[in-house]
Protein backbone atom coordinates (compact mmCIF):
# COMPACT_ATOMS: atom_id res chain seq x y z
CA UNK A 1 0.00 0.00 0.00
CA UNK A 2 1.57 3.29 -0.65
CA UNK A 3 1.77 5.93 1.49
CA UNK A 4 0.24 8.56 1.89
CA UNK A 5 -3.15 6.20 1.57
CA UNK A 6 -6.53 7.41 2.20
CA UNK A 7 -9.46 5.23 2.65
CA UNK A 8 -12.10 7.90 1.47
CA UNK A 9 -10.77 9.05 -1.52
CA UNK A 10 -10.06 4.88 -2.92
CA UNK A 11 -13.47 4.00 -1.61
CA UNK A 12 -15.02 7.20 -3.62
CA UNK A 13 -12.86 6.44 -7.02
CA UNK A 14 -14.14 2.29 -6.77
CA UNK A 15 -17.53 4.43 -6.86
CA UNK A 16 -17.36 6.40 -9.48
CA UNK A 17 -18.75 4.02 -11.74
CA UNK A 18 -22.08 3.49 -10.38
CA UNK A 19 -25.37 5.78 -10.02
CA UNK A 20 -25.54 5.65 -6.59
CA UNK A 21 -24.96 9.42 -4.90
CA UNK A 22 -21.73 10.45 -3.87
CA UNK A 23 -23.21 10.55 -0.07
CA UNK A 24 -24.20 7.65 -0.08
CA UNK A 25 -21.23 6.28 -0.54
CA UNK A 26 -19.21 8.57 1.54
CA UNK A 27 -21.27 7.43 4.54
CA UNK A 28 -20.78 3.79 4.06
CA UNK A 29 -17.25 4.24 4.23
CA UNK A 30 -17.64 5.69 7.55
CA UNK A 31 -19.56 3.13 8.52
CA UNK A 32 -17.10 0.61 7.44
CA UNK A 33 -14.21 2.49 9.35
CA UNK A 34 -16.26 2.72 12.48
CA UNK A 35 -17.09 -1.02 12.63
CA UNK A 36 -13.66 -1.89 12.09
CA UNK A 37 -12.45 -0.34 15.10
CA UNK A 38 -15.43 -0.46 17.15
CA UNK A 39 -14.35 0.23 20.97
CA UNK A 40 -10.68 0.19 20.05
CA UNK A 41 -10.74 3.77 20.40
CA UNK A 42 -11.80 6.74 22.06
CA UNK A 43 -11.79 10.28 21.49
CA UNK A 44 -11.20 12.50 25.40
CA UNK A 45 -14.15 15.09 25.68
CA UNK A 46 -13.36 16.53 28.83
CA UNK A 47 -14.66 13.87 31.33
CA UNK A 48 -16.68 11.96 28.45
CA UNK A 49 -14.83 9.17 26.43
CA UNK A 50 -16.96 8.97 22.40
CA UNK A 51 -16.49 6.01 21.11
CA UNK A 52 -16.82 6.04 16.88
CA UNK A 53 -19.92 4.07 16.54
CA UNK A 54 -22.35 5.72 14.30
CA UNK A 55 -26.22 5.04 12.76
CA UNK A 56 -27.27 6.30 9.21
CA UNK A 57 -30.21 6.08 6.98
CA UNK A 58 -29.80 6.11 3.45
CA UNK A 59 -32.83 7.75 2.53
CA UNK A 60 -34.29 8.31 -0.86
CA UNK A 61 -37.08 7.34 -3.57
CA UNK A 62 -37.48 4.16 -4.75
CA UNK A 63 -34.64 3.05 -7.56
CA UNK A 64 -32.07 6.05 -5.86
CA UNK A 65 -29.57 3.24 -5.67
CA UNK A 66 -29.43 2.58 -1.72
CA UNK A 67 -29.00 -0.71 -1.76
CA UNK A 68 -25.95 -0.08 -4.38
CA UNK A 69 -24.50 2.03 -1.90
CA UNK A 70 -25.29 -0.68 0.75
CA UNK A 71 -23.87 -3.38 -1.29
CA UNK A 72 -20.56 -2.16 -1.90
CA UNK A 73 -20.13 -1.89 1.51
CA UNK A 74 -20.90 -4.92 2.28
CA UNK A 75 -19.08 -7.28 0.08
CA UNK A 76 -16.16 -5.14 1.41
CA UNK A 77 -16.60 -5.37 4.80
CA UNK A 78 -17.20 -9.17 5.17
CA UNK A 79 -14.28 -9.41 2.91
CA UNK A 80 -12.19 -7.61 5.26
CA UNK A 81 -13.83 -9.40 8.50
CA UNK A 82 -16.01 -12.72 7.64
CA UNK A 83 -16.72 -13.66 11.21
CA UNK A 84 -18.04 -10.02 12.37
CA UNK A 85 -21.28 -10.65 13.85
CA UNK A 86 -23.85 -8.88 10.87
CA UNK A 87 -27.47 -7.77 11.87
CA UNK A 88 -30.02 -10.10 9.73
CA UNK A 89 -32.79 -8.26 7.89
CA UNK A 90 -35.43 -8.94 9.75
CA UNK A 91 -34.93 -9.06 13.60
CA UNK A 92 -36.39 -8.25 16.76
CA UNK A 93 -34.52 -6.56 19.57
CA UNK A 94 -34.68 -9.59 22.00
CA UNK A 95 -32.42 -11.92 19.08
CA UNK A 96 -30.06 -9.47 18.89
CA UNK A 97 -29.31 -8.97 22.21
CA UNK A 98 -28.99 -12.79 22.52
CA UNK A 99 -26.86 -12.80 19.09
CA UNK A 100 -24.40 -10.54 20.69
CA UNK A 101 -24.05 -11.86 23.99
CA UNK A 102 -22.97 -15.66 22.10
CA UNK A 103 -19.41 -16.39 22.65
CA UNK A 104 -18.16 -16.27 19.80
CA UNK A 105 -19.36 -13.13 19.13
CA UNK A 106 -16.84 -11.41 22.55
CA UNK A 107 -14.09 -10.02 21.01
CA UNK A 108 -10.86 -9.18 23.06
CA UNK A 109 -8.05 -6.69 22.44
CA UNK A 110 -4.89 -5.16 24.78
CA UNK A 111 -6.01 -1.53 25.35
CA UNK A 112 -3.41 1.53 25.32
CA UNK A 113 -2.90 0.58 29.05
CA UNK A 114 -1.79 -3.43 28.77
CA UNK A 115 -5.42 -4.08 30.26
CA UNK A 116 -7.34 -7.03 28.17
CA UNK A 117 -10.61 -5.59 26.93
CA UNK A 118 -13.63 -7.63 25.76
CA UNK A 119 -16.26 -5.76 23.54
CA UNK A 120 -19.68 -7.19 21.94
CA UNK A 121 -19.67 -5.46 18.44
CA UNK A 122 -22.09 -6.02 15.39
CA UNK A 123 -22.69 -3.90 12.34
CA UNK A 124 -25.60 -3.77 10.47
CA UNK A 125 -26.51 -3.64 6.74
CA UNK A 126 -30.15 -3.30 6.33
CA UNK A 127 -31.87 -3.73 3.03
CA UNK A 128 -35.12 -1.92 4.20
CA UNK A 129 -35.63 0.12 7.53
CA UNK A 130 -39.30 -0.86 7.06
CA UNK A 131 -38.74 -4.73 6.92
CA UNK A 132 -35.77 -4.59 9.97
CA UNK A 133 -37.91 -2.65 12.26
CA UNK A 134 -41.48 -4.70 11.16
CA UNK A 135 -41.69 -6.87 14.47
CA UNK A 136 -42.28 -4.01 16.38
CA UNK A 137 -41.24 -0.06 15.25
CA UNK A 138 -41.44 1.58 18.47
CA UNK A 139 -39.06 -1.06 20.59
CA UNK A 140 -36.73 -1.67 17.84
CA UNK A 141 -35.83 2.35 17.93
CA UNK A 142 -36.13 2.41 21.73
CA UNK A 143 -33.45 -1.12 22.00
CA UNK A 144 -31.20 1.52 19.39
CA UNK A 145 -31.34 4.28 21.19
CA UNK A 146 -30.95 2.69 24.48
CA UNK A 147 -28.11 0.60 23.49
CA UNK A 148 -25.86 3.78 21.52
CA UNK A 149 -23.86 4.52 23.93
CA UNK A 150 -24.42 2.19 26.72
CA UNK A 151 -21.31 0.16 28.67
CA UNK A 152 -23.85 -2.57 29.58
CA UNK A 153 -26.96 -3.03 28.23
CA UNK A 154 -29.34 -5.35 30.32
CA UNK A 155 -32.59 -7.39 28.64
CA UNK A 156 -34.88 -9.75 30.28
CA UNK A 157 -36.80 -12.39 28.40
CA UNK A 158 -39.15 -14.60 29.89
CA UNK A 159 -37.51 -17.60 27.83
CA UNK A 160 -33.81 -16.89 28.34
CA UNK A 161 -33.92 -14.58 31.42
CA UNK A 162 -31.06 -11.91 32.11
CA UNK A 163 -29.44 -11.20 29.01
CA UNK A 164 -26.10 -9.06 30.31
CA UNK A 165 -23.97 -7.21 27.57
CA UNK A 166 -20.67 -6.09 28.64
CA UNK A 167 -19.27 -3.17 26.54
CA UNK A 168 -21.31 -3.86 23.22
CA UNK A 169 -20.96 -1.57 20.18
CA UNK A 170 -23.45 -0.92 17.14
CA UNK A 171 -22.89 0.87 14.20
CA UNK A 172 -25.86 0.57 11.34
CA UNK A 173 -26.71 1.70 8.31
CA UNK A 174 -29.97 1.17 6.43
CA UNK A 175 -31.96 2.21 3.84
CA UNK A 176 -35.32 3.40 3.31
CA UNK A 177 -37.36 5.57 1.60
CA UNK A 178 -38.96 8.92 2.75
CA UNK A 179 -42.32 7.43 2.55
CA UNK A 180 -41.61 4.97 5.59
CA UNK A 181 -40.07 7.66 7.87
CA UNK A 182 -42.63 10.14 7.14
CA UNK A 183 -45.28 7.30 7.84
CA UNK A 184 -43.77 5.70 10.76
CA UNK A 185 -41.41 8.04 12.50
CA UNK A 186 -43.57 10.60 13.98
CA UNK A 187 -42.36 13.59 15.51
CA UNK A 188 -41.88 12.79 18.96
CA UNK A 189 -39.67 10.22 17.56
CA UNK A 190 -37.43 12.42 15.14
CA UNK A 191 -37.27 15.37 17.84
CA UNK A 192 -36.45 12.91 20.67
CA UNK A 193 -33.63 10.12 21.06
CA UNK A 194 -33.49 8.49 18.08
CA UNK A 195 -32.91 11.75 16.15
CA UNK A 196 -29.80 12.30 18.33
CA UNK A 197 -28.30 8.97 17.20
CA UNK A 198 -29.24 8.26 13.66
CA UNK A 199 -27.64 10.81 10.55
CA UNK A 200 -30.03 10.70 7.74
CA UNK A 201 -28.76 10.88 4.35
CA UNK A 202 -31.21 12.34 2.49
CA UNK A 203 -30.89 12.52 -1.09
CA UNK A 204 -33.50 13.85 -3.98
CA UNK A 205 -31.92 14.34 -7.36
CA UNK A 206 -31.06 11.67 -9.47
CA UNK A 207 -27.54 11.36 -10.62
CA UNK A 208 -26.53 11.13 -14.25
CA UNK A 209 -27.80 7.78 -15.69
CA UNK A 210 -25.18 5.16 -16.22
CA UNK A 211 -26.85 2.44 -18.82
CA UNK A 212 -23.40 0.08 -18.04
CA UNK A 213 -22.08 0.55 -14.51
CA UNK A 214 -18.42 -0.46 -14.26
CA UNK A 215 -15.47 -0.43 -11.57
CA UNK A 216 -12.41 1.41 -12.32
CA UNK A 217 -9.90 -0.72 -14.53
CA UNK A 218 -7.88 -1.53 -11.64
CA UNK A 219 -10.82 -2.10 -9.26
CA UNK A 220 -9.46 -5.39 -8.16
CA UNK A 221 -6.32 -3.94 -6.39
CA UNK A 222 -8.20 -1.39 -5.20
CA UNK A 223 -10.58 -3.98 -3.45
CA UNK A 224 -7.78 -5.90 -1.84
CA UNK A 225 -5.88 -2.15 -0.92
CA UNK A 226 -9.14 -0.93 0.79
CA UNK A 227 -9.53 -4.40 2.83
CA UNK A 228 -5.83 -4.46 3.79
CA UNK A 229 -6.64 -0.51 5.43
CA UNK A 230 -9.41 -2.18 7.47
CA UNK A 231 -7.87 -4.89 8.58
CA UNK A 232 -5.14 -2.64 9.50
CA UNK A 233 -6.73 0.07 11.41
CA UNK A 234 -8.76 -2.88 13.16
CA UNK A 235 -5.47 -3.57 15.04
CA UNK A 236 -5.47 -0.33 16.33
CA UNK A 237 -5.81 0.41 20.09
CA UNK A 238 -5.76 3.83 22.12
CA UNK A 239 -6.42 7.47 22.92
CA UNK A 240 -6.94 10.28 20.04
CA UNK A 241 -5.41 13.36 21.20
CA UNK A 242 -6.28 17.34 20.46
CA UNK A 243 -4.52 19.48 18.66
CA UNK A 244 -4.66 23.15 20.38
CA UNK A 245 -5.88 24.80 17.22
CA UNK A 246 -8.81 21.56 16.89
CA UNK A 247 -9.69 22.39 20.56
CA UNK A 248 -9.78 26.26 20.08
CA UNK A 249 -12.09 25.48 16.85
CA UNK A 250 -14.26 22.86 18.21
CA UNK A 251 -14.88 25.20 21.18
CA UNK A 252 -15.64 28.51 19.60
CA UNK A 253 -18.34 26.21 17.12
CA UNK A 254 -19.83 24.68 19.55
CA UNK A 255 -21.17 27.39 21.85
CA UNK A 256 -21.77 29.23 19.01
CA UNK A 257 -24.02 26.10 18.03
CA UNK A 258 -25.22 26.27 21.39
CA UNK A 259 -26.23 29.96 21.44
CA UNK A 260 -28.15 29.88 18.26
CA UNK A 261 -30.24 26.41 18.84
CA UNK A 262 -32.88 26.05 15.23
CA UNK A 263 -36.27 26.98 15.42
CA UNK A 264 -37.76 24.13 13.83
CA UNK A 265 -37.97 21.52 16.81
CA UNK A 266 -37.81 18.56 14.45
CA UNK A 267 -33.93 20.01 13.90
CA UNK A 268 -33.60 20.31 17.47
CA UNK A 269 -33.14 16.37 18.37
CA UNK A 270 -30.12 16.70 15.77
CA UNK A 271 -28.43 19.60 16.71
CA UNK A 272 -28.51 18.71 20.45
CA UNK A 273 -25.85 15.66 19.51
CA UNK A 274 -24.06 17.68 16.49
CA UNK A 275 -21.14 18.39 18.18
CA UNK A 276 -20.80 14.67 19.40
CA UNK A 277 -21.11 13.23 15.89
CA UNK A 278 -18.57 15.89 14.50
CA UNK A 279 -15.99 14.22 16.97
CA UNK A 280 -16.92 10.69 15.76
CA UNK A 281 -16.68 11.76 11.69
CA UNK A 282 -13.27 13.57 13.11
CA UNK A 283 -12.14 10.50 14.51
CA UNK A 284 -13.08 8.37 11.51
CA UNK A 285 -11.61 10.36 9.12
CA UNK A 286 -8.56 10.53 11.02
CA UNK A 287 -8.69 6.72 11.02
CA UNK A 288 -8.97 6.58 7.13
CA UNK A 289 -5.51 7.95 6.42
CA UNK A 290 -2.65 5.56 6.37
CA UNK A 291 -0.11 5.51 8.45
CA UNK A 292 -2.51 6.62 11.36
CA UNK A 293 -2.24 8.96 13.92
CA UNK A 294 -4.11 9.11 16.58
CA UNK A 295 -4.85 12.74 16.97
CA UNK A 296 -7.76 15.29 16.04
CA UNK A 297 -6.37 17.88 13.88
CA UNK A 298 -8.55 20.71 13.12
CA UNK A 299 -8.63 20.14 9.73
CA UNK A 300 -10.37 16.92 10.32
CA UNK A 301 -13.19 18.50 12.45
CA UNK A 302 -13.91 21.24 9.70
CA UNK A 303 -14.16 18.39 7.36
CA UNK A 304 -16.31 16.57 9.64
CA UNK A 305 -18.40 19.61 9.97
CA UNK A 306 -19.11 19.95 6.53
CA UNK A 307 -19.96 16.68 5.65
CA UNK A 308 -22.95 17.39 8.45
CA UNK A 309 -23.72 20.43 7.35
CA UNK A 310 -24.28 19.32 3.74
CA UNK A 311 -26.95 16.94 4.58
CA UNK A 312 -28.84 19.67 6.21
CA UNK A 313 -30.10 20.89 3.30
CA UNK A 314 -32.61 18.49 2.66
CA UNK A 315 -33.00 17.06 6.63
CA UNK A 316 -36.13 19.67 6.96
CA UNK A 317 -38.21 18.36 3.97
CA UNK A 318 -37.61 14.68 5.72
CA UNK A 319 -38.61 16.25 9.01
CA UNK A 320 -41.51 18.22 8.58
CA UNK A 321 -43.66 15.52 7.11
CA UNK A 322 -43.10 14.01 10.54
CA UNK A 323 -45.27 15.83 12.85
CA UNK A 324 -48.69 15.50 13.59
CA UNK A 325 -50.27 17.37 10.85
CA UNK A 326 -51.84 13.89 8.55
CA UNK A 327 -51.46 16.51 5.70
CA UNK A 328 -47.69 16.80 6.02
CA UNK A 329 -46.59 13.96 3.74
CA UNK A 330 -49.17 14.97 0.68
CA UNK A 331 -47.60 18.47 1.74
CA UNK A 332 -44.10 17.26 1.37
CA UNK A 333 -44.59 14.93 -1.74
CA UNK A 334 -46.34 17.97 -3.75
CA UNK A 335 -43.38 20.09 -2.89
CA UNK A 336 -40.81 17.33 -3.99
CA UNK A 337 -42.67 17.18 -7.66
CA UNK A 338 -42.84 20.65 -7.83
CA UNK A 339 -38.98 20.70 -7.59
CA UNK A 340 -38.57 17.81 -9.05
CA UNK A 341 -40.61 19.43 -12.15
CA UNK A 342 -38.27 22.31 -12.37
CA UNK A 343 -40.63 24.55 -9.94
CA UNK A 344 -43.84 24.73 -12.02
CA UNK A 345 -46.62 22.01 -12.90
CA UNK A 346 -49.69 23.32 -15.10
CA UNK A 347 -52.36 23.64 -12.05
CA UNK A 348 -54.88 21.07 -13.47
CA UNK A 349 -51.91 18.43 -13.76
CA UNK A 350 -51.24 19.73 -10.23
CA UNK A 351 -54.54 19.15 -8.84
CA UNK A 352 -54.91 16.22 -10.59
CA UNK A 353 -51.91 14.58 -8.93
CA UNK A 354 -52.54 15.74 -5.50
CA UNK A 355 -56.22 14.04 -5.88
CA UNK A 356 -55.06 10.55 -6.64
CA UNK A 357 -54.59 10.43 -2.50
CA UNK A 358 -56.68 13.18 -1.42
CA UNK A 359 -60.50 13.68 -1.27
CA UNK A 360 -61.20 17.20 -2.89
CA UNK A 361 -61.96 19.04 0.06
CA UNK A 362 -58.08 17.68 1.79
CA UNK A 363 -56.79 18.84 -1.64
CA UNK A 364 -58.35 22.47 -0.87
CA UNK A 365 -57.11 22.44 2.43
CA UNK A 366 -54.16 20.99 1.52
CA UNK A 367 -53.43 23.79 -1.24
CA UNK A 368 -54.35 26.29 1.66
CA UNK A 369 -52.10 25.28 3.80
CA UNK A 370 -49.08 25.07 1.56
CA UNK A 371 -49.97 28.76 0.18
CA UNK A 372 -50.22 30.14 3.38
CA UNK A 373 -47.02 28.52 3.90
CA UNK A 374 -45.68 29.90 1.38
CA UNK A 375 -44.65 27.22 -0.34
CA UNK A 376 -46.98 27.20 -3.65
CA UNK A 377 -48.07 30.15 -5.61
CA UNK A 378 -50.44 30.15 -8.76
CA UNK A 379 -49.22 32.16 -11.92
CA UNK A 380 -50.72 32.39 -14.71
CA UNK A 381 -47.81 32.12 -17.38
CA UNK A 382 -47.92 32.96 -21.57
CA UNK A 383 -46.05 30.12 -23.33
CA UNK A 384 -44.16 29.96 -26.56
CA UNK A 385 -47.40 29.80 -28.69
CA UNK A 386 -48.63 32.57 -26.89
CA UNK A 387 -51.50 31.47 -24.66
CA UNK A 388 -52.01 32.56 -21.39
CA UNK A 389 -51.94 28.93 -19.27
CA UNK A 390 -52.15 28.43 -15.39
CA UNK A 391 -49.38 27.08 -12.96
CA UNK A 392 -48.70 25.87 -9.63
CA UNK A 393 -45.41 27.09 -8.93
CA UNK A 394 -43.30 26.77 -5.81
CA UNK A 395 -41.57 29.58 -4.47
CA UNK A 396 -37.82 29.29 -5.76
CA UNK A 397 -39.62 29.76 -9.62
CA UNK A 398 -41.92 32.20 -8.12
CA UNK A 399 -38.71 34.28 -7.17
CA UNK A 400 -37.27 33.63 -10.12
CA UNK A 401 -34.56 31.14 -9.52
CA UNK A 402 -35.04 28.26 -11.36
CA UNK A 403 -34.78 27.48 -15.37
CA UNK A 404 -36.71 24.78 -16.94
CA UNK A 405 -37.19 24.53 -20.28
CA UNK A 406 -40.06 25.57 -22.85
CA UNK A 407 -42.97 23.41 -22.99
CA UNK A 408 -44.68 22.44 -25.94
CA UNK A 409 -48.14 24.05 -26.84
CA UNK A 410 -50.44 22.02 -25.58
CA UNK A 411 -48.66 21.70 -22.21
CA UNK A 412 -47.09 18.48 -20.71
CA UNK A 413 -49.15 15.76 -19.44
CA UNK A 414 -50.05 14.67 -15.61
CA UNK A 415 -48.12 12.26 -13.66
CA UNK A 416 -49.83 8.86 -12.76
CA UNK A 417 -49.85 9.46 -9.16
CA UNK A 418 -48.06 11.92 -7.12
CA UNK A 419 -44.32 11.11 -6.82
CA UNK A 420 -42.41 9.82 -3.81
CA UNK A 421 -39.75 12.67 -3.01
CA UNK A 422 -37.16 12.39 -5.19
CA UNK A 423 -38.80 11.29 -8.07
CA UNK A 424 -39.32 13.60 -10.89
CA UNK A 425 -42.44 14.54 -11.82
CA UNK A 426 -43.54 13.18 -15.67
CA UNK A 427 -43.83 16.80 -16.81
CA UNK A 428 -42.00 19.58 -18.58
CA UNK A 429 -42.08 22.84 -16.76
CA UNK A 430 -42.53 26.26 -18.44
CA UNK A 431 -39.63 28.60 -19.17
CA UNK A 432 -38.93 31.68 -17.23
CA UNK A 433 -40.09 34.49 -19.09
CA UNK A 434 -39.38 38.08 -18.32
CA UNK A 435 -41.87 39.55 -15.71
CA UNK A 436 -44.37 41.19 -18.60
CA UNK A 437 -45.57 37.88 -19.60
CA UNK A 438 -46.12 36.76 -15.98
CA UNK A 439 -49.41 37.75 -14.57
CA UNK A 440 -52.36 36.80 -12.79
CA UNK A 441 -55.41 36.99 -13.81
CA UNK A 442 -58.50 38.08 -11.42
CA UNK A 443 -60.25 35.03 -11.42
CA UNK A 444 -63.88 35.21 -12.50
CA UNK A 445 -65.51 32.04 -11.40
CA UNK A 446 -63.38 28.73 -10.98
CA UNK A 447 -63.42 25.92 -13.18
CA UNK A 448 -65.64 23.63 -10.85
CA UNK A 449 -63.99 20.44 -12.18
CA UNK A 450 -60.72 22.06 -10.30
CA UNK A 451 -60.00 22.32 -6.41
CA UNK A 452 -58.60 24.84 -4.82
CA UNK A 453 -58.12 28.39 -5.43
CA UNK A 454 -55.47 30.92 -7.41
CA UNK A 455 -53.24 33.17 -5.84
CA UNK A 456 -54.33 36.56 -6.68
CA UNK A 457 -50.98 38.89 -6.87
CA UNK A 458 -53.43 42.23 -8.57
CA UNK A 459 -51.42 42.11 -11.89
CA UNK A 460 -52.80 44.22 -14.90
CA UNK A 461 -53.41 41.84 -17.99
CA UNK A 462 -54.58 44.78 -20.08
CA UNK A 463 -51.64 43.81 -22.64
CA UNK A 464 -52.96 39.90 -22.74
Amino acid sequence: MPAPYNFLHQYLLFNSGNEAPRNYHIWTSFILTAAAIHKRVYIPVGMLKVHLNIYVGLVGSQGSRKTTAKNVGLDLFTEAFPDYPILSSVQSREDIVRYMNEDCNKFTFTDHTGCDVSVRPIVGFINELMNFFSVDPTKSVQFFTDIYDEKRFKASTIKRGLEDLVNPCVNFLACSTAEWIIDNMKGNIISGGWARRIIYVYETDRQDPMPFPEYPENHVAMFKEMVDHLRRISQLAGVFEWDEDAKAFYSEWYIEMYKNPPADKMMAGFYESKHIQAIKLAGILALMAWPVVLRITKEHFQQAVAFLDVLEANMPKLFAAAGQNYLAAPQQYAIEALHKAGGAIPDKAFKKLLCRDLAPMEVEQLIRQMKDCEDLYFLDIRTSDGVMRRYAANREFYRGKTSPSIIEADGPKAPKALPSPGVPAQSTPPCPLPSTSLGVEHPSDPDPAQVGEAEDLSTDQSSS
